[in-house]
């Protein structure tokens, strides 16, 4: 999740590439709009980062991406 003052949280979405493409927000919604997915599990924000962070039970660590994007988006 990603802070915001009015709904507490918005979708942020980690992706690792695994060559030079770079999706947008746009590229995603449209393809999860093909797919049916509802709206409210849409992202609003992609990032790019070299590798997900997982526990050793192959578990994401969602606290260190948590940490990251609010990194990222004090340097914005």
């Amino acid at each position: 999740g990603m802070p915001d003052e009015r709904l507490g949280e918005r979708i942020c979405t980690f992706a690792v590439p695994v060559d030079e493409r770079r999706p947008t927000v746009e590229d995603v919604t449209a393809y999860l709009a093909e797919k049916h997915v509802a709206k409210r599990l849409w992202p609003e924000r992609m990032e790019y980062i070299d590798e997900i962070p997982k526990t050793a039970t192959g578990k994401v660590k969602r606290f260190e991406l948590t940490k990251e994007l609010a990194k990222r988006m004090e340097n914005e």
